[in-house]
């Protein structure tokens, strides 16, 4: 029995294959899933998940003795063989599925990659319509950065996954890719938003790296900026014709809201700081 441990941050959504076995994940609640053979299941996001993994005695097509993901700020795999014959062609394993608020303009990562045999595999990340990565063979035992960018592209789901081109044929030397240092660039003109409430509104300046906010807002009202974990960042009056220097905020999705003193009317939304 293999004990599998998942732990996801805050704003990650997995899809975990496990191609054969059966699981129970169960959450801080205590509710409990079943994995089954051949399925795919969505992680919820910021739950930390634990279970196990049965060892069936009999082998089934495609089949792996271990999977194991993921780390905040990692996302790993360990696949074994039951059967001496494990083929990713027809059963990918899936390392990360999103779908963005906003384009995306890159994503970079840096992956470490051990087999005993050089097999023919490969990471590749389909986006918007473009499968990238599918010629580039994942090189062993060498700490390698891969980068992939995308132009013209809307806010279509994002799926990076482990593929390989050969049936991996030795059952007693497991695969290890390891995937670090993930990074998303949005599409920087995706932060020149226009978002209002009654005759006000907010609006990101990528190219002067201020905050502005325009309209009739009566004495009192109040803007408050949460970083990504929820954290209140800042706190203060809102008025017409105000500037937020934004220089020194470090890049990332910020979470606002701005509430009207007169009436409570507020507005709440999601804006990207870009450097």
């Amino acid at each position: 029995m293999n004990n599998l441990r998942i732990f996801l941050s805050l704003f990650t959504t997995v899809n975990l294959v496990l191609p054969v076995g059966h699981a129970q994940l169960i959450n801080r609640g205590f509710e409990e899933w079943d994995i089954v053979s051949d399925s795919t299941f969505d992680i919820p996001s910021g739950w930390n998940l634990y279970g196990d993994i049965e060892e069936y005695d009999f082998c089934l097509p495609n089949s792996m003795k271990r999977v194991e993901a993921l780390t905040e700020g990692e996302y790993a795999i360990k696949l074994e063989s039951l059967c001496g014959l494990i083929d990713f062609s027809s059963t990918p394993v899936v390392l990360q599925k999103m779908k963005p608020e906003f384009p995306i303009r890159e994503v970079s990562f840096d992956y470490l990659y051990h087999a005993t045999y050089p097999y023919n595999a490969s990471v590749r990340v389909l986006y918007c319509n473009q499968l990238l990565g599918e010629g580039d063979l994942l090189v062993i035992d060498t700490l390698t950065h891969k980068k992939f960018k995308f132009e013209g592209c809307s806010t279509d789901s994002l799926l990076i996954y482990f593929f390989g081109s050969d049936s991996f044929l030795q059952p007693d030397f497991p695969i290890t890719l390891i995937l670090d240092n993930f990074q998303i660039v949005y599409d920087t003109t995706s932060s020149a938003v226009d978002l209002k409430i009654a005759n006000a509104k907010l609006t990101p300046n990528p190219t002067s790296n201020e905050l502005s906010i325009r309209g009739k807002l009566d004495s009192g009202s109040e803007l408050m900026i949460y970083d990504r974990l929820g954290r209140l960042y800042l706190a203060q009056e809102a008025f017409d014709g105000m500037k937020i220097d934004v220089s020194s905020w470090p890049s990332g999705m910020y979470a606002y809201k701005v509430v009207k003193r007169s009436n409570g009317e507020r507005i709440e939304g999601k804006l990207v700081i870009i450097k």
